[in-house]
């Protein structure tokens, strides 16, 4: 078990080590994946804190406009995918971030599970 506070600050770290990644599917499994970890995570969250499902709108609406985007083209060429990373990494450090920042210190020092 970790805290939701770690699994953010994981998830966070693992993106940017992947940011780097030169793999062919690092737009049609690799970013889909993080994105899917950030929706479970705001799951979990929300089954604890049913109150808080509304506060995740905002963050659903980053994540799952990505995902469909992502899931458009399996090998776009070399021009889009550079836009869609930087696409990419500016709406998972944006939803990331605003998961972090919508909960109070003590459920965002709550464990989860991984």
């Amino acid at each position: 078990m970790t805290t939701i506070k770690e699994r953010i600050y994981g998830l966070n770290k693992a993106f940017q080590k992947l940011y780097h990644d030169e793999s062919l599917d690092f737009f049609s499994v690799t970013i889909p994946q993080k994105f899917n970890e950030i929706k479970e995570v705001i799951e979990k969250v929300i089954a604890g804190h049913p109150e808080l499902k509304g506060k995740f709108r905002e963050v659903s609406d980053i994540v799952d406009p990505s995902l469909d985007l992502m899931q458009m083209k399996e090998k776009p060429d070399v021009a889009t995918m550079d836009n869609w990373l930087n696409g990419a990494k500016n709406n998972f450090s944006r939803a990331i971030w605003k998961i972090h920042d919508l909960l109070k210190p003590q459920i965002i020092n709550e464990n989860i599970e991984n």
